[in-house]
């Protein structure tokens, strides 16, 4: 979802070794300007879901009841409207029920 909203990934870095750490200590940005154009509720479900701790994460029910997923498409805006469809369309593709499983 971070990288359909703004075209790179959450972790990034030249050096591997940084990167790894970036990721086991989940260190990312909302950096401007290419979020500047995002909601805060979307922030807020990537933030639920770039945790380290699994039980600590959202689960997919739980993002599915997100206000991101909630709002009216015309305050989310195009971009998010369509990580919306790809979502919905992605876990009744593959079957997902809610479940972390």
């Amino acid at each position: 979802m971070f990288t359909l909203l703004v075209g790179c990934p959450p972790f990034w870095h030249r050096r591997q070794l940084t990167m790894i750490r970036m990721i086991m200590e989940a260190k990312y940005s909302f950096a401007s300007p290419d979020w500047d154009s995002v909601t805060d509720e979307a922030k807020d479900l990537i933030s639920r879901f770039l945790v380290v701790e699994p039980e600590n994460r959202v689960t997919v029910s739980g993002a599915l009841q997100h206000a991101v997923f909630k709002a009216p498409r015309a305050s989310i805006g195009t971009r998010q409207s369509s990580i919306t469809n790809l979502v919905s369309w992605l876990f009744s593709h593959f079957g997902l029920n809610g479940n972390n499983s």
